[in-house]
């Protein structure tokens, strides 16, 4: 009796193209997800810095316009998780001098140093004071906001972290006021 070739043998076919299959597209859909999800904190930390530079701009020389950035920079960041955020810089674009600020849950003021005048025991007044900036029309100062965050790989697959750095400048409103 003459047997036909490939016949029979269709349950061990179907078995090993499982398994080459799933060798193939399991790393696939984990590399699917890393890039999703490092894609997700890019787009959190970009918007963050964004959002924190649109405030502080028109802020300007405002006591509190620091803290204000501090604050939209925590609610913006809930998707990616604050508690990677390395540090925050609002700095002036033109003479590079800037205020680094480092996320503590633990203190009241929530940032370290502390840019808020409304609490006096922990307030530091900034290396580039609001009051420095200059918001007149013709000579503007521009503020960039620089956060650095890490982002921690699920399946290591990629590494185990990596740093999103991202940098947003804004020039700052001119500070009208009516009499």
């Amino acid at each position: 009796m003459r047997r036909l070739r490939g016949r029979g043998d269709t349950g061990a076919t179907l078995v090993e193209t499982s398994f080459v299959l799933a060798l193939i597209l399991l790393p696939l859909l984990l590399g699917i997800l890393e890039f999703g999800l490092l894609f997700k904190d890019w787009l959190t930390v970009s918007n963050s810095s964004r959002e924190a530079a649109n405030v502080i701009s028109s802020a300007a020389d405002d006591p509190v316009a620091d803290i204000a950035g501090l604050r939209t920079i925590e609610n913006t960041m809930t998707a990616a998780g604050i508690e990677s955020l390395q540090s925050v810089r609002i700095s002036n674009a033109d003479t590079g001098q800037s205020n680094t600020y480092i996320y503590n849950a633990v203190t009241t003021c929530g940032w370290d140093p502390c840019p808020d005048p409304d609490l006096p025991g922990e307030y530091v007044p900034p290396g580039w004071a609001p009051s420095d900036r200059n918001v007149v029309v013709g000579n503007l100062d521009r503020v960039t906001v620089t956060l650095v965050f890490t982002h921690d790989y699920v399946t290591g697959i990629l590494g185990s972290s990596v740093d999103l750095t991202r940098s947003v400048t804004n020039r700052l409103e001119p500070q009208v006021y009516s009499s």
